[in-house]
């Protein structure tokens, strides 16, 4: 199943997970730290403390080509009935 949602990521992500009964959210990071963190809260982050359900988040290698690759994954899981 594919659906583009138009909204601001952290809040239209848990929003999805909560309306169609999602189980989980895996999704990729960058894997900032320090003052880069602090100014630039990532995407993930919010979600993380916003979803409603559990969020596992992978953090990519420092390639463009895997950064690249993980921008673009987002994979909910629903385990069962």
């Amino acid at each position: 199943m594919t659906e583009i949602v138009e909204g601001n990521p952290h809040e239209e992500i848990p929003d999805y997970a909560s309306e169609y009964g999602i189980d989980m959210v895996i999704m990729g990071t960058h894997g900032r730290t320090g003052l880069d963190r602090a100014v630039m809260r990532s995407v993930a982050e919010r979600v993380v403390r916003r979803s409603p359900v559990p969020v596992l988040t992978v953090r990519a290698k420092r390639s463009t080509e895997v950064l690249s690759l993980f921008d673009l994954l987002l994979l909910f899981a629903s385990f069962g009935g």
